[in-house]
């Protein structure tokens, strides 16, 4: 299956007024340099608990009002109007240090061609599960359908435990859906199943600081994530 590589970048600006930072992104296409109207950026406070999105006008420019002081994950996407085809969301999380960085930013979407009917769902744990229930069941056997359908995909599953949670929480998650492949054949040959621990977390999140973080944040850690590594 052919791969499809649209890389966007992204161009950052900063205007400060107190503690608001007038946050402008322009989303244009690597090659052609064409900006890429109606994608959307999605801001979450991780601090406040709130969100906010917007859509890139047809110059592919947006801007958002952040706090310098809160925290914020940043989702960028477009929905493409290409039966079969979709761009994979790109994340990323800012503290109040980054927002007021004047740098720019490149962010690469990836477009590719997907089953219309397969999806690719992290799994989210609740604090101190270990087990998979039906649902996550289902997101791995969506991930199988996937690897049937694109014969060059491959996929990392990144399994992860919050600051909260005893060390060997995430090696039980991971060995439970290393468990679940095991016995899927070739298919599973083309997933990469991690255990970071509570290792690089996700959020801004760091369980060597006595910072006491927002709930989400910790929900967000306790997780498998997956990601595509070749299609």
């Amino acid at each position: 299956m052919k791969k499809f590589l649209p890389i966007v970048i992204v161009l950052l600006s900063f205007q400060a007024f107190a503690d608001n930072i007038s946050y402008s992104l322009r989303i244009v296409e690597q090659n052609s340099q064409t900006p890429i109207a109606d994608a959307y950026v999605r801001a979450i406070d991780l601090t406040e608990g709130k969100s906010q999105m917007v859509a890139t006008n047809s110059l592919g420019y947006v801007s958002l009002e952040l706090k310098a002081d809160n925290r914020y994950r940043i989702d960028i996407g477009k929905h493409s109007k290409e039966e079969g085809v979709k761009y994979i969301t790109y994340s990323y999380f800012l503290n109040g240090v980054e927002i007021l960085k004047p740098t720019f930013k490149e962010i690469g979407l990836e477009k590719v061609k997907i089953n219309s009917q397969v999806h690719l769902s992290n799994i989210y744990f609740d604090r101190g599960r270990t087990e998979l229930n039906g649902n996550d069941k289902m997101a791995l056997a969506n991930t199988l359908i996937a690897l049937k359908n694109s014969p060059q995909l491959t996929i990392e599953i990144a399994v992860r435990a919050d600051c909260n949670e005893s060390d060997d929480i995430a090696a039980m998650r991971y060995n439970a859906i290393k468990e679940y492949f095991a016995t899927k054949g070739d298919l599973a040959k083309r997933v990469t199943v991690k255990n970071y621990g509570k290792e690089n977390q996700l959020a801004g999140c760091n369980c060597n600081s006595p910072t006491v973080y927002p709930e989400e944040v910790y929900t967000l850690n306790r997780v498998a994530e997956f990601r595509v590594i070749n299609f």
